[in-house]
């Protein structure tokens, strides 16, 4: 069973750093496109963040959750571990998604109108801004998983996981 959430929990990350992946190239490849081409892909990643990335952020999530479970009493390194997944959530569902949403919503209207609309540049900001906080939030995620550095609590005892 522990096997199947550590699958579970790798499928999620890919998932949800793919996704990203493709997001990144994509905005950079078609930064500059025409109003039209420029809105297909803001609506794009838009409808890819709810149909992939947040399920991957989920599965991610869900799965970590069954196996930290298991390290009762837990460890100060997963204590923060959780700590950091919990703002890398809060940061997508409270600014990145709806700035994705908001990118892709004035974009659409822009191309419609043949008017430029400040408004998509700005959420457009938001989105890279907060969306490159939490990879770097991720990335200490990763580091702290892969480390697992003992606190002074774990070493005085023994306990926490084997570097």
């Amino acid at each position: 069973m522990l096997l199947v959430f550590r699958l579970l929990h790798l499928l999620g990350l890919a998932l949800l750093l793919g996704s990203i992946a493709v997001y990144i190239a994509l905005s950079q490849r078609y930064a500059t496109a025409d109003p039209a081409r420029f809105a297909e892909v803001r609506l794009f990643i838009a409808a890819g963040a709810h149909a992939i990335t947040l399920p991957g952020l989920w599965l991610t999530v869900a799965s970590g959750a069954v196996l930290a479970w298991r390290k009762r009493p837990l460890p100060s390194w997963l204590k923060l571990k959780l700590a950091l997944v919990l703002v890398i959530v809060l940061n997508a569902h409270g600014v990145i998604v709806p700035a994705l949403d908001e990118a892709a919503r004035l974009a659409v209207q822009a191309a419609q109108s043949g008017k430029p609309d400040p408004g998509v540049s700005e959420a457009v900001r938001r989105e890279s801004t907060f969306g490159a906080a939490n990879l770097v939030l991720c990335l200490g995620v990763l580091i702290l998983a892969v480390r697992r550095p003992k606190g002074r609590d774990e070493r005085a005892v023994g306990g926490g996981l084997p570097s």
